[in-house]
């Protein structure tokens, strides 16, 4: 005759053991939108009481939203002018890289904040400073300079320095070339010494000599 194996359950709760299978009962009292486990998970005949989830999904889901306010901050800092939704709009179609957002509301008119937060006044003192240094480095593009510029707050000294770093050179700066007043003079040629004139009393004792 073969002997039948019984399986007691375990409350982990209160460490108390039952016969009767208590699942079906504590599952029938779990909210409708909390889905039972799995049983093939468990132990046999050990169900685990009292099953929540870990939060490990919640926690991804809220770093991820997280991520994303802190991309709309940095879009909305440099379009302040610009409307939220607009924003957040441009931010998931170019799956919230911010520079690719950048790229596409400067495409579509608008202007990042650090070209429109100058005052007028602070505008036209930059506009002098470009001007003048275009002048003196010719080679460097107007934009490269404005942009220079801009980025020290209308220092010319640093914008200066911060062009000459990049390989141009100012007009009028000493090169390697010898100029034209250090070229070597050419050699003029000496005349040859003029023969002795000879005097009339000369020739004449040469005369009576002979």
């Amino acid at each position: 005759m073969r002997i039948k194996k019984a399986y007691f359950f375990i409350n982990h709760s209160d460490k108390s053991t039952t016969w009767h299978d208590p699942r079906p009962q504590y599952y029938a009292n779990q909210p409708k939108d909390h889905p039972p486990p799995n049983p093939k998970h468990s132990a046999a005949g050990q169900p685990v009481f009292g099953f929540r989830g870990s939060g490990t999904g919640p926690k991804k889901e809220q770093t991820f939203l997280d991520h994303q306010d802190v991309k709309f901050i940095n879009l909305k800092e440099m379009f302040p002018e610009v409307a939220d939704d607009t924003l957040r709009v441009v931010l998931k179609m170019k799956d919230n890289n911010v520079q690719e957002a950048k790229a596409h509301l400067v495409k579509s008119g608008h202007r990042p904040k650090r070209e429109t937060d100058h005052s007028s006044a602070g505008q036209l003192q930059m506009e002098n400073i470009v001007k003048k240094l275009q002048k003196v480095y010719p080679l460097a593009r107007f934009d490269i300079i404005r942009d220079i510029v801009a980025g020290c707050n209308n220092n010319e000294s640093t914008a200066r320095s911060q062009i000459e770093s990049m390989g141009y050179k100012a007009v009028g700066s000493h090169t390697t070339s010898i100029s034209v007043a250090h070229k070597p003079k050419p050699k003029s040629r000496s005349p040859s010494p003029t023969p002795p004139k000879v005097s009339d009393a000369d020739k004449r004792r040469g005369m009576i000599a002979v």
